[in-house]
């Protein structure tokens, strides 16, 4: 069933004649292909019309986020699990912007463009010294898969761009990996993209935060909705999560340089 984003006002119409629908056609399971706007309406309207059915988290839009899913129907989100694809398991390890930023400038202050500006710096800097498009392109793609399932890390996903054996094309989204996840009302915590404070509400991750590529996914019922085989946060990253160094910084603004 499909809705128009960009229609905000007439979303709760929308959700109403979409959960009678499910209602009337007794599906057990909602595949959640909604934005992080819609789906709490959604949900709420699930609950309002005594549904509840298991829902699965494709991770569209930032769905897979701690942040935006705490606006979900907490009664309905309880039974929700699926794919995790943007972030991996909340860390108290400073995210590696913050990490990079402080090394150099000695402060976390303006950090946050960074994570956005790494792909343009990546792509600038493999592409030699003539910059073009296609020079900027080949340069991404010569790139190998880095973070994720290539290091067997939990906290970031795997990253890499142009033909590597995951995609049967040229890929230019730079994500790989998926994690499997299930959300746990009752947990507490720092969200998963460190966006917001501790608060209640988290999504687990199976076998301790474990990505896979395509067609790496194990066979078998999902390991869900059980505590003891999930985390929800690291309090001390494994340690191929871990930042290299420390390394000197010499004549940076950090060292008074």
């Amino acid at each position: 069933m499909t809705y128009d984003p960009n229609d905000v006002p007439g979303q709760q119409e929308r959700a109403r004649l979409a959960i009678s629908r499910l209602r009337a056609a007794g599906a057990t399971t909602v595949l959640a292909g909604a934005d992080v706007l819609y789906t709490p309406i959604l949900t709420k309207e699930a609950t309002s019309q005594g549904y509840f059915p298991e829902w699965i988290v494709t991770s569209v839009l930032g769905q897979d986020l701690d942040l935006f899913a705490r606006l979900n129907d907490q009664t309905q989100w309880r039974h929700a699990f699926g794919v995790g694809a943007s972030v991996g398991v909340a860390s108290s390890q400073p995210l590696p912007q913050d990490l990079l930023y402080e090394w150099y400038w000695g402060t976390t202050d303006s950090s946050v463009g960074l994570l956005d500006l790494q792909p343009i710096a990546l792509g600038m800097h493999l592409a030699g010294p003539t910059l073009t498009p296609e020079t900027f392109r080949d340069g991404l793609f010569s790139m190998p898969p880095s973070g994720g399932a290539s290091c067997k890390c939990v906290l970031y996903p795997q990253r890499s761009y142009g033909r590597h054996g995951f995609f049967p094309y040229d890929d230019y989204t730079g994500f790989d990996d998926f994690t499997e996840v299930w959300w746990d009302a009752t947990a507490s915590g720092p969200d998963n993209a460190n966006l917001g404070p501790p608060a209640a509400g988290k999504y687990r991750y199976v076998a301790g935060g474990r990505r896979y590529v395509l067609g790496g996914w194990p066979t078998g019922e999902p390991d869900v909705f059980n505590p003891a085989t999930a985390v929800v946060t690291y309090d001390d990253p494994p340690p191929q999560d871990r930042p290299p160094g420390p390394y000197t910084c010499e004549g940076c603004p950090s060292t008074g340089g």
